[in-house]
Order: structure tokens, then sequence, then C-alpha cells
């Protein structure tokens, strides 16, 4: 899957890609008024952090592991 559009912008919903592994933060209005901002984007990166550990708790390899 592509990481962005037409116009070279990201494809991301809250700043997950359908790209595994790539994630995005700081862009304007990915979830509130401050996302593009340095004072706004702790939210935007809190989500991020979380998505990822997510992953890493479903992954194919920690599931197999923990069987």
């Amino acid at each position: 899957p592509s990481a962005f559009d037409g116009s070279g912008r990201p494809m991301q919903t809250r700043g997950v890609t359908e790209v595994p592994g790539l994630s995005f933060v700081g862009l304007p209005w990915m979830h509130t008024w401050g996302s593009g901002r340095f004072l706004g984007i702790d939210r935007d990166a809190r989500h991020i952090a979380e998505m990822i550990c997510e992953g890493i708790t479903r992954s194919p390899l920690r599931l197999a592991a923990s069987q």
C-alpha cells in the first residue's frame, strides 16, 4: 500500500497509515486543532505510541512465542 495520495499528502488516520510500521505526527488537524503545533502533538504522539504497542502485542511473532 502507498502512504501518500496523488498530491503527495500522507494518507493516514490519526497518524497511522496502511503501511506497516509507518506513522506520522505533527500534521495539521490529524486529530485536533493542536496536532500540527509543537505544543499540541503530545496527544497524537501518545496515540501513535499506543498503536505501536498494540501492534507489537498482536504481531504474529509475539503470538507464536506466547504459545
